[in-house]
């Protein structure tokens, strides 16, 4: 049977698409009502936000699972590591990094993928 907590990092989360000047504000109030992830991609370009809300929140960041995606530009150019970097940066954390489209070299991302799970330790 399929159980959820809303104070866990399971299968409920905050998708911050679309969200623009109201990203800080919306990911504040989510955290405080007991949202424990966030989803968000370098495509929305609020990473930041996203960061500055969750710093700000006062709660702990092993408390809070944080998701983001490498764009299909950066997949299709050879950039995953450098995107990955930028998203790195922004956010301070990454628990989840997805391929936001799987790209037409899918062997080849995977491959740089593994290698990028590899800076967290």
């Amino acid at each position: 049977m399929f159980k959820a907590a809303i104070n866990s990092a399971g299968p409920i989360g905050l998708g911050t698409y679309r969200l623009y000047e109201q990203t800080y504000s919306t990911c504040r109030m989510a955290l405080e009502i007991g949202y424990r992830h966030i989803d968000t991609a370098a495509l929305y370009k609020n990473e930041r936000e996203v960061a500055r809300a969750i710093a700000e929140s006062g709660i702990s960041r092993e408390e809070i699972f944080i998701t983001s995606k490498i764009p299909l530009k950066a997949i299709l150019s050879g950039s995953i590591r450098d995107a990955a970097r930028e998203s790195l940066e922004k956010l301070g954390a990454i628990d989840l990094l997805l391929l936001h489209a799987p790209g037409s070299d899918p062997l080849s991302a995977w491959e740089v993928m593994l290698e990028i799970r590899e800076w967290g330790g």
